[in-house]
Parts: C-alpha cells; sequence; structure tokens
C-alpha cells in the first residue's frame, strides 16, 4: 500500500498554481542590499528596496509599463508561454529594481522555473524571496511542493510543516504534510492533518483522497468507501480505479468491483494495476485460471 500512496501523492502534483496573493511581511533582520537571481540566460543582480527609495511616478493619463509587464507575464503564463512570461518579469523588475513588488514577481518567476523543470532555480529564487519576506505563505507553499516535486520528501514535509506554522488551516499544507507523514508510518500526524482537513473543507477533493487513503490503509474499507467513490469521480485515473476495486473486494462487493475494473480498463486497457485487482476478483471467485492469465498479463506489462 506505500507504493500506492506514493502514487496517490506525486499523482496529485499536477499543474503548480501560477500568481502569488499572500499579504508580504518584511523580516525584521538585516538584509543584503541586493540579490542574485537566475534567468534563463545567467544571473540578475537585483538591488533590494531601501527605505528612501520610492517609485518614479507615472502621469495619471499614462498606463503604467510596470504593471503593463506584470500583466503581460501573468497572461504569458496562463497561456504556457513561459519563455515570454519570464523575458516580461525580468523587463519588470528591471524597470524598478526597488520596487515591493518585485517579490510577487519573482514568485511568478519561480514559478516559471518549475513549470520548466528548472527546479534548483527555482528553489533559489524562493530562497531569495523567504529571506525578505519569510511569512510570504504562497511562496513557502511553492517551495515546498517543488521540494516535492524533486523527490525531496523529507525536506518537502519541513517545507509544509513551516507552512502550517504560518496558516493552520491551508488546504495544501494539510494534505501534502499528512500524506507524506502517512508514507512514513507516521499515522498519528495524519490523522491529526486529515481530521483538520475533513472538519474545514468536508467536500473538497483533497479530504476525499486524503480520508480514502488513510481509512484504506487502516482497513477501514466501510468508512473509506464514500470518499474512495468520490476520489474517482473527481479524478478517474487508474490509481483511484484500482483503490475502489481493492475497496470493493475487500468488501465483497463482487459485482460492482468487476464493472468497476471492466470501466477502468476500457478507458486504460495497458494498465498493469487493473489486471491485478482483477486478478484478486477472480481468486476471490476461485476463478483460478481467469486469475492465473490476468497475473500473466500484468507481469508482461511490468
Amino acid at each position: 500500500m506505500k507504493a500506492t500512496i506514493a502514487i496517490l501523492l506525486l499523482g496529485t502534483l499536477g499543474t503548480l498554481t501560477a500568481g502569488a496573493k499572500a499579504p508580504i511581511t518584511l523580516g525584521a533582520s538585516p538584509a543584503p542590499s541586493t540579490i542574485t537571481i537566475p534567468s534563463h540566460h545567467g544571473t540578475v543582480e537585483v538591488p533590494l528596496p531601501t527605505k528612501d527609495d520610492e517609485d518614479k511616478a507615472v502621469p495619471e493619463d499614462e498606463e503604467d509599463p510596470y504593471f503593463l509587464l506584470s500583466e503581460q507575464a501573468d497572461k504569458a503564463i496562463a497561456d504556457g508561454r513561459y519563455d515570454d512570461a519570464e523575458a516580461r518579469i525580468m523587463e519588470a523588475v528591471s524597470m524598478r529594481p526597488n520596487s515591493p513588488s518585485n517579490l510577487l514577481l519573482l514568485s511568478n518567476l519561480g514559478m516559471v522555473y518549475a513549470y520548466t523543470d528548472r527546479d534548483s532555480m527555482a528553489l533559489t529564487t524562493f530562497d531569495h524571496i523567504l529571506r525578505q519576506a519569510p511569512a510570504m505563505r504562497t511562496v513557502v507553499g511553492h517551495r515546498a511542493r517543488v521540494l516535492l516535486k524533486m523527490g525531496r520528501l523529507q525536506d518537502a514535509y519541513k517545507g509544509y510543516g513551516n507552512l502550517l506554522e504560518l496558516d493552520s488551516l491551508s488546504t495544501e499544507g494539510r494534505f501534502y504534510h499528512g500524506m507524506i507523514a502517512l508514507m512514513a508510518r507516521d499515522v498519528a500526524t495524519a490523522e491529526r492533518d486529515f481530521g483538520i482537513l475533513a472538519a474545514t473543507e468536508p467536500e473538497g477533493e483533497s479530504t476525499a483522497m486524503a480520508m480514502g487513503t488513510l481509512l484504506t490503509e487502516q482497513s477501514r474499507y466501510r468508512e473509506a468507501l464514500p470518499y474512495v467513490r468520490r476520489m474517482v469521480k473527481a479524478e478517474p485515473d487508474v490509481p483511484n480505479y484500482a483503490l475502489l476495486a481493492h475497496t470493493l473486494i475487500a468488501l465483497e462487493e463482487y459485482s460492482e468491483a468487476g464493472s468497476t475494473i471492466a470501466e477502468a480498463l476500457e478507458r486504460y486497457p495497458s494498465a498493469r494495476e487493473l489486471y491485478l485487482e482483477r486478478a484478486a476478483l477472480h481468486r476471490a471467485l476461485y476463478e483460478l485460471d481467469a486469475a492465473a492469465a490476468d497475473e500473466r498479463t500484468a507481469r508482461r506489462l511490468r
């Protein structure tokens, strides 16, 4: 089941949310005068804002080019034009290097790096931001998610712990912190995280996945079943179908298990996990020849 949890966990990563919306809280400790931001063409030294710096005024009858570039970057990210987004962000930062709003732009730049699998550059960018704004929750969450994407589970776990210290009701924080804990067999932490998640977002997709995974891991199949059904409805992929089939077989709901596997195989005819579940169903029904045939098929699909 540990492998199943890992598949479910990594399958939730998907597309990372771009665009930071959290308020910026600047740290009180002394800060360097510049930061070095990695870019596609090298690095850029960006001055940090000082107490005496002010943005240049823009006449009321003119559009602010800084914000125009920011909007263009947002649109480029939404359209998947990441090279254009990076260029617009760097242009805006260079135009007004002392603007506190650059922290939001740099947060988006870090996400552009994450989208394009430049994960180390993303982490470097997030670290620079957090040295200036350690309570910027969006960036703390983005950083943890990139670490998870990189497979650095212990670091991601710590990162989500940091996020929960800033926002104890963070859906993302509770979900991933709990899932990583469950993978590490820290069931008490997983139950605490998922309990809070279920109380704050009872109908959420994250709650369904968290509770469905936890309860099946504990063999509490009857309690798990409604959550696992919701998982398949929200995301009808191979791991979720396989988990639903496994749950139904454990509950001896053989007819529904068979129809679930058949439906899944129509979508995913080469999915090894589905043949293994069908083999388990055949064995439960004492159809040993059919079970052996499905097991052979699963071995071929490794």
